[in-house]
């Protein structure tokens, strides 16, 4: 597989439901399966309920609105002499406060909204989907499992399309192949050879067996052609050349 994912659950809890079995296709996105969520339910209508409270709000502008009454009306009466400076400096500071508590509670109301918007993602997370297109080969979990820390993974979905091969190949034969070159790949399940792209080159060889490992990838369009067949890549330069591997990691 180009791709072999083992999906985790991001939080600890218990499995309510599977959404799909091994053989299934699934898409980027696609729910996997759900965790119990009736906490987090619970906990998001106290959010939104707080959140759509506005009532200290509404007091405090109430407050300041008669503030800003009771200081007007007093600046006209200093300028009457019907008030003293001292009187208005005091309005004038409560006036100020009561702008203060307008804003406290507007930003009580602002971490409010981040509450809730933060439930509403804790509940995302009780949602497994899938990261890539692909196919389930394998369910770990049942419902009504427990899922922990230590044992997080639900769901195994490998990518088929492409198809990654891991070569071995003659030093001298790897260094001639450089990252994007296109390559042709033969396939036992196939007459003709497929085109492929070289995605790595081992900078380092095998003093052993004298090789490099090179990775190669090929196109499966409707995933015809299983993990695990047997290919042999043609080297540049000498068409009976082969080099054999499995198109699986």
């Amino acid at each position: 597989p180009y791709r072999d994912i083992d999906v985790a659950a991001p939080e600890m809890g218990r499995v309510i439901s599977l959404e799909v079995r091994e053989g299934d296709r699934v898409t980027v996105g696609q729910l996997l399966a759900r965790l119990d969520e009736d906490i987090l339910h619970a906990m998001l209508k106290i959010a939104q309920a707080e959140m759509e409270s506005a009532g200290r709000l509404e007091a405090a502008q109430a407050e300041l609105r008669m503030h800003r009454e009771s200081l007007e009306k007093l600046e006209e009466l200093l300028q009457r002499n019907h008030a003293t400076q001292r009187e208005v400096d005091r309005a004038r500071a409560q006036k100020e406060m009561a702008e203060a508590r307008v804003k406290a509670a507007h930003e009580e109301l602002a971490v409010k909204a981040l509450e809730y918007a933060r439930t509403q993602a804790q509940l995302k997370q009780r949602r497994v989907s899938s990261p890539i297109d692909g196919v389930v080969t394998r369910v770990y979990k049942d419902a009504g499992e427990f899922v922990s820390p230590n044992d997080p993974v639900l769901v195994k979905v490998v990518q088929l399309d492409p198809l990654l091969i891991m070569f071995s190949v003659p030093v001298a034969e790897a260094r001639k192949l450089a990252v994007e070159a296109t390559v042709r790949v033969r396939l036992e399940s196939a007459e003709e050879p497929v085109e492929g792209v070289v995605e790595f080159v081992s900078p380092m060889g095998d003093a052993q067996s004298g090789t490099m490992c090179v990775r190669v990838r090929i196109p499966n369009p409707g995933e015809r052609v299983p993990g695990g067949a047997t290919c042999h890549l043609l080297l540049p330069g000498d068409p009976k050349a082969l080099v054999k591997a499995t198109a699986s990691p």
